[in-house]
């Protein structure tokens, strides 16, 4: 009995929770073992505060989205290092894992039964796989440049007391737009995913509200 009770503990204080995420810390570092939020587009963090301290998030778990049919976007931190054993398996509605890091080491596993999924790589990032093959495979699941554009065309200014411009980028792709006033503080405006290879922005709350605004596109 006090053996089964000893393992009993050992088990409650081996993960923690923050927000939607359990994670495992090795003092150093964390890694995600389960997500336990309600799906959607997920953000996982690029670090958790453990007592004060914060601590980087470098590793995905084996397993842990997998089986999640509600998530339908991962933007993945520039701090993860590995992605392990079927991370994102069995996710049937989820069509793009977005990174804003260089490749992490990958099980091969991560993405089975996912069909879905691209996976989204930022510019001047590197360990991508490039061709051949056509298309490249990360994790058994093709690669896409992250690259939207914004066009300085007869689109980009002021019409019709609307603020606007064209975005073109790969097809299928999302991106936020943000803006603010000081360089500072940003705020999401909108977020667009491509059904074509290009998005007419518009925001009509320039011209009433502020005698100038910043814009910026990110990922998920």
């Amino acid at each position: 009995m006090p053996l089964a009770i000893l393992c009993c503990l050992v088990n409650a204080v081996a993960a923690d929770q923050s927000g939607d995420f359990t994670y495992t810390d090795n003092g150093t570092t964390i890694t995600i073992t389960a997500y336990t939020g309600a799906g959607g587009a997920v953000d996982i963090p690029a670090s958790i505060v453990i007592d004060t301290v914060s601590k980087p998030v470098t590793d995905i778990g084996d397993a842990a989205f997998s089986g999640h049919t509600s998530l339908t976007s991962v933007t993945i931190p520039d701090s993860v290092t590995s992605i392990g054993v079927g991370a994102f398996q069995s996710c049937s509605l989820l069509t793009g894992v977005y990174f804003k890091g260089n490749a992490p080491i990958v099980d091969p596993s991560a993405f089975n039964l996912s069909n879905n999924v691209k996976v989204y790589y930022m510019p001047r990032t590197t360990a991508w796989p490039t061709p051949p093959p056509i298309p490249p495979l990360f994790g058994g699941r093709p690669t896409v440049l992250w690259n939207p554009q914004v066009l300085n065309d007869a689109s980009f200014g002021v019409v019709a007391n609307h603020f606007g411009f064209t975005i073109t980028g790969t097809s299928g792709m999302i991106v936020v737009v943000e803006a603010c006033t000081d360089l500072i503080t940003w705020s999401p405006l909108q977020t667009i995913s491509f059904t074509s290879g290009s998005f007419a922005f518009n925001d009509p709350d320039l011209v009433e509200n502020h005698a100038a605004r910043f814009y910026r596109l990110r990922m998920p």
